[in-house]
């Protein structure tokens, strides 16, 4: 705030100083009556004259000569505060709080400055016309109504666009109101931040259980749950996380949507059949050889369904009807006598009996050393990389037990293959199965993507046996 010594306040006491020698003349008649009927004993009582109070929420902060300076004080304070906000919509004073009425005292009147210092003192702070938005029991302050509108807007059509879905299908499954009100220029959030507290806003708070292969592992129980070490402790302070044991149970912490679109739908869409594949053992190809007899080629099929989708996310599916477009061909191929790779002494997995590379591209990461809290650590998981949308294939047959955001794994499926074995996917852009559904060997299951913790278009891919990641060179030719 400028003081007399220049700035906006000595410029509008000049003119008010010009402004009062210009009435001085005009008054003259009135002076004269006025102190011959004070004289007289017939006019007003005193000295008193006619002047202005002024109310601030309504409290009166003192009186003034002229209303028009209060409000040109005011007018310049808001200026004052979206300048140094950058924000149209700041404010110090709410010019709605603000009364003026006409009055006659004794008391002293407000020049300009005092008039700018007791508003600045009665609202010492800049605040924003802005909004609060309420989820259920929770509230977030937005800088703008009109960005909390929009955001809600966007997430939604985000969602319905991932779902490939009408947004006026779509509808917030918790209740939601957005509701104007001033809000601190501090603890606001901009549309950025709104749009990141719908998708990750929410701690989910679980509890799991140390598996076998984990125990005096802090390292391995947190990259199996997708979180570090440090986080691990910090949720189990009455634990040493490095002295575990099979059975204990821990606390974990997973980010989670804080606000979810729902929508069910019912639409046809067509859907490949994925062929299968016979291997004939022959003796005659070397070991680890295999022969194509017969190449596979997909079918399609025309599905009629309602189906149910949580943030883009197919939940459920209700088939109504299928109806055969191509039937598929299957794949036949010969393997040498000991093709089908086990894993050292793990028992052989359902299905093909091996498990194939899970998506096309080029091979990142494998092992990193060192106490990080990597679920790379140990070779126990690798990143495929290649460009967003590259089809990811079910490394073997087995049913869906994960399909949604999984913490650092982003968009993340899970498959169980039976006799202890599963597989991970994560950082996917999109989904294509859902949890409880059966999928085959080589079945597309989504698409590969940077959700999650993730710099760069990749599938981070691991084995489990028993709910451990095994190192991934024992199953795959890496």
């Amino acid at each position: 705030m400028k003081n007399k010594s220049g700035g906006w306040f000595t410029s509008t006491e000049a003119k008010w100083h010009a402004l009062k020698q210009k009435r001085f003349s005009r008054r003259t008649t009135g002076v004269v009556l006025a102190a011959f009927l004070v004289a007289t004993g017939s006019g007003i009582a005193h000295a008193q004259t006619a002047s202005f109070e002024v109310f601030l929420d309504g409290q009166s902060i003192g009186y003034v000569q002229d209303a028009a300076m209060a409000t040109e004080v005011v007018d310049n304070l808001n200026r004052e505060a979206q300048k140094q906000t950058g924000k149209e919509n700041a404010y110090r004073v709410d010019s709605d709080e603000m009364v003026i009425k006409p009055t006659s005292t004794l008391s002293d009147k407000m020049d300009l400055t005092e008039c700018a210092a007791k508003i600045q003192t009665t609202c010492p702070e800049v605040l924003l016309a802005g909004a609060t938005i309420t989820i259920n029991d929770q509230t977030i302050a937005v800088e703008s109504k009109k960005v909390a509108d929009q955001v809600l807007e966007d997430y939604k059509k985000e969602c319905a666009d991932a779902a490939g879905i009408s947004i006026s299908d779509c509808n917030f499954k918790e209740k939601v109101s957005v509701t104007a009100v001033a809000v601190d220029t501090g603890s606001s959030k901009n549309y950025n931040q709104t749009m990141d507290y719908f998708k990750e806003g929410a701690m989910s708070v679980t509890q799991d259980t140390v598996k076998a292969g984990e125990g005096n592992n802090g390292v391995l129980v947190a990259a199996n749950r997708g979180t570090s070490l440090d986080h691990l402790a910090a949720m189990n302070q009455d634990k040493d996380v490095n002295a575990l044991n099979e059975g204990d149970i821990i606390n974990t912490v997973v980010k989670a949507p804080a606000l979810t679109v729902t929508a069910t739908v019912q639409k046809k869409y067509a859907e490949n059949i994925p062929f299968e594949t016979e291997e004939q053992p022959d003796n005659s190809l070397e070991a680890g050889k295999e022969s194509i007899q017969q190449e596979g080629q997909a079918g399609s099929k025309e599905v009629e369904a309602v189906i149910t989708y949580e943030n883009g996310q197919e939940i459920s599916k209700n088939v109504l009807s299928e109806t055969i477009i191509q039937e598929p061909v299957k794949c036949i191929k010969k393997v040498g006598a000991a093709a089908a790779k086990g894993a050292g002494s793990h028992p052989a997995i359902t299905g093909s009996g091996q498990f194939w590379m899970p998506a096309a591209g080029s091979i990142g990461e494998i092992y990193r050393d060192g106490d990080s809290g990597s679920n790379h650590t140990g070779g126990c998981a690798v990143d495929i990389l290649n460009s967003e949308g590259t089809p990811i294939y079910a490394s073997a047959s087995g049913t869906v037990t994960r399909a949604g955001w999984y913490g650092g794994y982003g968009n993340c499926v899970e498959i169980d293959h039976g006799n202890g074995y599963s597989t991970l996917y994560g950082h996917m852009s999109a989904i294509g199965v859902s949890t409880g559904q059966t999928v085959t060997q080589g079945e597309c299951i989504g698409e590969m993507g940077s959700t999650g913790s993730s710099t760069a278009n990749h599938v981070h891919f691991e084995v489990k046996y028993n709910g451990v990641a095994q190192p991934v060179t024992d199953f795959l030719p890496l």
